[in-house]
């Protein structure tokens, strides 16, 4: 495994991410602080696709720093799968379901920066140290918020 392994790894795993938190965004409109935090955070990813489309650029990787991340045929598929099997998108059941998995890719994004973190620290690289350093804190902040939204909610709706 290459530095730019991990960096493209770690991009395409961003870019799924802006899309789950778009998703979450447009299903969950009524939960109106789901809604808005899921878009912001979704705009938080999509950064961090640039800084890393420039990181991997030093290692020989070409990775476009503005793709598309609007939910495509795969996400519309999910949920009418998800439709199909009873979890109607605006239920408990799917919001809980969308919120496991953004926590479930931000802790695996998280676990890639921190293996950039280290190697840019052993190689001293102080251009990809600063990128960890800026993106690395808000997947954490991705991370605690569906954690948090997941506490919140699981009573409430598990009891109903």
């Amino acid at each position: 495994m290459t530095i730019a392994s991990v960096l493209r790894d770690l991009y395409h795993h961003e870019h799924d991410m802006a899309r789950d938190l778009l998703h979450v965004s447009d299903v969950h409109k009524a939960e109106h602080e789901v809604h808005r935090t899921a878009r912001e955070l979704a705009e938080r990813s999509r950064g961090h696709l640039a800084g890393i489309a420039e990181a991997a650029r030093r290692f020989g990787a070409d990775l476009d720093p503005d793709p598309p991340v609007e939910p495509g045929l795969v996400e519309r598929l999910r949920d009418k799968g998800a439709e199909l099997a009873g979890l109607h998108p605006a239920s408990g059941l799917a919001l809980l379901h969308d919120l496991r998995r953004v926590h479930t890719r931000a802790a695996e994004i998280s676990v890639e920066w921190e293996m950039l973190d280290r190697t840019a620290e052993a190689a001293r690289d102080e251009d990809l140290l600063a990128t960890v350093r800026r993106c690395h804190p808000e997947t954490l902040r991705q991370r605690s918020w569906a954690a948090a939204h997941i506490r919140q909610a699981a009573p409430r709706i598990l009891l109903s």
